[in-house]
């Protein structure tokens, strides 16, 4: 490689920025770390490694080092800027720039809103996602026809919800497989609400990626996950959705049939979403922040090189 100003590595794969620490110690260019998850973390709070095992606490040392030796770690929530914290990277190098969407790819799109409420979870739904609560609504509602869960992508708890429903004989339930980039904004427009899923243990390790997506498309999020996440701070924030806790089934029913019997609010919040979304998550001023950390600028005539 040529030598360059800053190096930027992701957390994917896992540990990939341990190339970036050897680059800043041995070329002396400025590194980066730009966390989408957190590992071990990540591995750890769904099962996969032990807390205590040799293994975890090697990729613990190892990242702790690349972290203290970064000029700067890149965090995507609070969150999980909160847990680098607890792990005693210094304070003065933990950056938060939230993801986000492109409003020009992705965008609302009216629809006549007849027929059930349409909540949809669109994207990969793997170990990191809360299924029970979600099951525990779809069970108590399956002789609702007023209520449609729908769920678009893939991922192993997609898997296993479609897997409970043929079990269970239940019809409020329709499986759609990904949808084109370019089809996005129809897709995401097709629902009444969007739904985000977090197991509790993930809070900080994961910060789910598809609000963005549902802001953009002027959708309120239905978020079933922790309060102390970056979800449930933008939906607090911007009065854009709704946050259940995991394992409140009973509470989530409830709020089903309240926003039911009151659909009329739910554009509104949509509308919120929509306009939360150009204010603070479309790609230009995320970008926007993204070079004010790293030192560079914007559209100037002379850019900092990056890696």
């Amino acid at each position: 490689m040529p030598r360059v100003d800053v190096v930027v590595t992701m957390t994917t794969p896992p540990m990939l920025f341990v190339i970036g620490a050897i680059l800043q110690r041995l070329r002396g260019e400025r590194h980066f770390i730009w966390v989408m998850d957190l590992f071990p973390e990540a591995f750890v709070d769904v099962g996969i490694f032990k807390a205590k095992s040799l293994v975890t606490r090697l990729l613990y040392r190892i990242a702790d080092r690349a972290y203290a030796r970064a000029d700067g770690v890149i965090t995507i929530g609070e969150c999980m800027r909160s847990r680098l914290q607890g792990r005693g990277i210094p304070e003065h190098k933990l950056h938060v720039v939230e993801n986000w969407a492109d409003g020009k790819s992705i965008f609302p799109i009216a629809r006549r809103r007849s027929g059930p409420l349409v909540l949809m979870y669109s994207g990969n739904m793997g170990l990191s996602h809360d299924i029970d609560t979600l099951l525990f609504a779809i069970e108590a509602l399956k002789s609702d026809p007023r209520f449609e869960f729908r769920f678009v992508g893939s991922g192993v708890g997609q898997t296993r919800i479609r897997e409970w429903c043929q079990q269970k004989g239940l019809d409020n339930v329709t499986f759609l497989p990904y949808c084109s980039r370019e089809q996005l904004a129809v897709s995401l427009s097709e629902a009444d609400i969007g739904l985000v899923t977090q197991r509790t243990e993930c809070a900080g390790s994961v910060v789910p990626s598809k609000v963005y997506g549902l802001l953009a498309a002027g959708r309120p999020i239905l978020y079933i996950g922790p309060q102390a996440t970056t979800p449930s701070a933008i939906i607090r924030r911007f009065q854009c959705g709704w946050q259940v806790e995991c394992g409140d089934g009973p509470g989530l029913v409830r709020l089903l049939e309240g926003l039911q019997a009151e659909r009329d609010s739910i554009p509104s919040a949509g509308v919120r979403a929509r306009d939360a979304f150009l204010k603070n998550y479309d790609m230009p001023q995320a970008a926007s922040r993204l070079c004010s950390v790293l030192g560079a600028e914007l559209g100037a005539t002379e850019q900092v090189p990056v890696a």
